[in-house]
């Protein structure tokens, strides 16, 4: 598998974890600073599926790619238009929630304002038509994975058996090396 692949699924795994721990809180998020952070979970995982997606369409090495996308930080629309025309348009049509006023950097904002019930804030009267509306962050959760199955179904990932015997730890260890030099840079 070549890097660009391996840092793909690392970013795809992350998605799955976000929206897993959606899944798992949904229930328990009755108040406000609940709600805001899991949107914020949610809008990882988009971000981490874009990641995922860009890394799958690069032609460029994975230092280059990985910087590229640390320079572009948590920019939903940015990262979009970093993808393929044809995933640009899967991704329009899968997720059609407009996300302009939601940012993973207001995350904190987010939740000073609820607590405080600032009606001219990041939201203002949209809280209620969003992120208090269970409809509404159900919604957002099933495009979202509808977005990350399609970035799986475009990956590299395979699996394989093998014996635990064979397995070079010298090579192994030099991945974890190239991987710990792209990323610390």
């Amino acid at each position: 598998m070549n890097l660009n692949n391996r840092l793909s699924d690392l970013f795809l795994n992350d998605a799955a974890d976000y929206l897993n721990r959606y899944q798992n809180l949904k229930e328990s998020a009755s108040h406000t600073g609940l709600r805001s952070k899991l949107l914020v979970d949610l809008l990882f995982a988009l971000e981490c599926s874009l990641k995922s997606l860009i890394f799958l369409e690069s032609n460029l090495d994975s230092k280059t790619t990985y910087k590229e996308i640390k320079s572009i930080g948590h920019s939903i629309d940015k990262l979009r238009e970093r993808l393929s025309e044809n995933s640009r348009m899967e991704f329009t049509k899968l997720v059609n929630i407009d996300l302009s006023i939601y940012k993973v950097f207001n995350r904190y904002m987010l939740e000073s304002e609820l607590v405080f019930r600032e009606e001219s804030g990041v939201l203002g009267r949209k809280y209620y038509d969003s992120i208090a509306d269970p409809a509404w962050m159900e919604s957002l959760f099933q495009q979202i994975n509808l977005f990350k199955e399609y970035v799986s179904s475009r990956g590299g990932t395979v699996f394989e058996i093998f014996n635990i015997a064979d397995v070079d730890i010298e090579v192994e260890q030099m991945k974890h090396l190239m991987l710990k030099e792209i990323i610390s840079k």
